[in-house]
C-alpha cells in the first residue's frame, strides 16, 4: 500500500448475475485486515497547493479547534519523530460528490490516505490530488501490533461462514506486509487458510489495496467515513456456493 507517484490502477470488478435460472447462488463476502494507526492531533487544511506534474501537493494546516497556521516541520513536531524510519501517511476525511453505481451524484465521506514525502518550514508535502482548503486529516503510521489483531478479527469473521459451501478465495495484500512486517510468515494468508484450507485461492502484493472498508465514526460532522482505497491491508474475498432448492 506505499501510494506514491501516479501509476495506472488495476481493479478487479465481481457481478453476480441475479438471473442465474436454476443454477444456484454465489456470494461474495468481503472484508479488510487494517494495518495503519492514526497518532498526533487532528489538523485543518489551511492551504492546499496541487502539482499535478508532481502528482503532490503541499500543505499548511492548523490543529483543529486552533488558529495558529502550521508548516510541515511543526506538523512534524506533534508526532514521534522515531515512527518516521517507516512509511508516513495523512489519512484525509473528505466530504465529495460522487456517483455510486447507476445512482445520481450524491456527498460521500472517505477517508483517503496520502503518502507524505517531506515537511520543511514552508509545507507538508504529499503524494496526490484533490485536497482542499477545509479538510481534516491526522498522520498515519504502519503498525503491526495494530495489523495482527486485525487479521484475527477476519479469521473470526470468516469462521462464521464455515456453514456455506466455500468455493474459493482471492487475497490482495500491500507489499509493504508479510513476513518481514510481522516478523513471522503466513499471518496474511492465515485468515482464509486456517478457516478453508482445502480452497483454491489466488491473490498478489500490490500497493494501493482496493476494497469497500467498513464504516467508521470520526468525521467532523459525526457522521460515517468509508476508506476505498487502503494502505498497508490485506483485502479478502471469499465466494460461496447455494445449490438451487430442490423442484417437487
Amino acid at each position: 500500500g506505499r501510494l506514491g507517484l501516479a501509476d495506472d490502477a488495476v481493479a478487479l470488478v465481481f457481478v453476480r448475475d441475479k438471473k442465474l435460472n436454476g443454477l444456484g447462488q454465489i456470494e461474495f463476502h468481503f472484508s479488510v485486515g487494517t494495518g495503519v494507526r492514526p497518532m498526533g492531533p487532528t489538523y485543518k487544511v489551511a492551504s492546499a497547493k496541487m502539482r499535478s506534474r508532481e502528482f503532490a501537493t503541499w500543505l499548511t494546516a492548523r490543529r483543529q479547534g486552533q488558529n495558529e497556521t502550521l508548516d510541515g516541520q511543526q506538523m512534524l513536531e506533534d508526532v514521534d519523530m522515531e515512527m518516521f524510519d517507516s512509511d508516513v501517511y495523512i489519512g484525509v476525511t473528505k466530504r465529495r460528490k460522487c456517483p455510486i453505481g447507476l445512482e445520481k451524484a450524491r456527498p460521500v465521506t472517505s477517508l483517503v490516505y496520502h503518502l507524505v514525502q517531506d515537511a520543511d518550514e514552508e509545507y507538508l508535502y504529499v503524494c496526490g490530488l484533490d485536497i482542499k482548503t477545509g479538510d481534516t486529516f491526522r498522520f498515519y503510521v504502519p503498525d503491526p501490533e495494530l495489523a495482527l489483531p486485525s487479521s484475527e478479527t477476519v479469521s473470526q469473521e470468516f469462521a462464521q461462514l464455515k456453514h456455506k459451501e466455500i468455493i474459493g478465495g482471492f487475497i490482495f495484500t500491500c507489499c509493504g506486509r508479510g513476513a518481514p512486517f510481522f516478523a513471522r510468515p503466513n499471518i496474511d494468508s492465515s485468515p482464509i487458510l486456517d478457516n478453508f484450507p482445502f480452497i483454491p485461492i489466488s491473490g498478489m502484493f500490490c500497493g494501493g489495496e482496493i476494497g469497500r472498508g467498513p464504516s467508521v465514526s470520526g468525521n467532523s460532522d459525526g457522521g460515517q467515513e468509508q476508506s476505498f482505497l487502503h494502505v498497508y491491508s490485506s483485502v479478502y474475498l471469499l465466494l460461496s456456493y447455494s445449490p438451487p432448492p430442490l423442484r417437487a
